[in-house]
């Protein structure tokens, strides 16, 4: 996943859009692997922070 988030940024056609991907692993995923590479991916694509990742 978040090789595809990479592959996107920069500019490569990849089949589908990531970032509704990573949205769903985010909420739906488990384990501590799966959490880093959506945190990669997250932050790769440029996507908003998680509410409870939000500084005051």
């Amino acid at each position: 996943m978040r090789w595809l988030a990479l592959l996107s940024a920069e500019g490569v056609p990849v089949p589908f859009d990531p970032a509704p991907l990573v949205e769903h692993l985010r909420l739906h995923g488990g384990g501590p692997r799966l959490a880093l590479d959506v945190a990669i991916a997250e932050r790769v694509l440029a996507l908003p922070p998680r509410k409870d990742q939000e500084t005051p």
